[in-house]
């Protein structure tokens, strides 16, 4: 999937700064999505192949990348026809496993679980489908998103993975086995909740 980042002005400011980073402000239209962190920046995707970024002054790399990955990339592809759902998703016995829920329900935690006990890997925190009448399942990046407690869990050591930010707990575990790269065919969605 070609993208066009590109760093520029975006064109759009909210009434109001949020106040934290956990909720952006955004405003759509039929083309063209703006967001906004407080103190990331602000952002611009449109038709489906292309994303500003109006980043505040002195923002880490590593702070950007995360919308960048995340809701922005999910927004290209809602633009582009796809279904996007914030889930993660792994393939048990071949077949493409869906779990959403809400932020905190056990969504990257239950995929990860699954993975180490040997199942492949799809995705984690953005889950995208085709619109087709046999739904399939998408592969995205190698990667969860894992609370230290998560990592614990699957008998590895937090401390050796490193945090996606540095003033964050949550790290960035990454997949290095049974990773799927190519669609697979969708059995379930399992919708979790707290």
């Amino acid at each position: 999937m070609d993208v066009a980042i590109r760093i520029g002005v975006v064109d759009w400011a909210p009434e109001k700064s949020p106040e934290d980073d956990g909720g952006a402000l955004y405003h759509a239209n039929a083309n063209t999505s703006y967001f906004s962190w407080g103190r990331i920046g602000a952002f611009c995707v449109r038709d489906g192949c292309e994303i500003l970024v109006w980043p505040q002054p002195d923002v880490r790399d590593s702070l950007l990348r995360i919308p960048i990955l995340g809701p922005l990339i999910a927004t290209v592809l809602l633009q582009r026809g796809y279904l996007v759902l914030h889930a993660s998703a792994v393939a048990i016995e071949g077949d493409g496993v869906i779990f959403a829920g809400d932020k905190g329900c056990g969504k990257s935690t239950l995929a990860a679980a699954l993975h180490a006990r040997e199942h492949g890997f799809l995705s984690d925190d953005v889950v995208v489908l085709n619109g087709a009448q046999a739904p399939k399942v998408f592969p995205a990046f190698p990667r969860l998103k894992l609370w230290p407690e998560a990592i614990s869990l699957l008998k590895n050591n937090p401390d050796s993975v490193p945090k996606l930010i540095s003033e964050y707990e949550k790290r960035d575990y990454r997949v290095e086995q049974h990773f799927l790269e190519q669609p697979t065919s969708l059995a379930r969605i399992y919708i979790l909740s707290n």
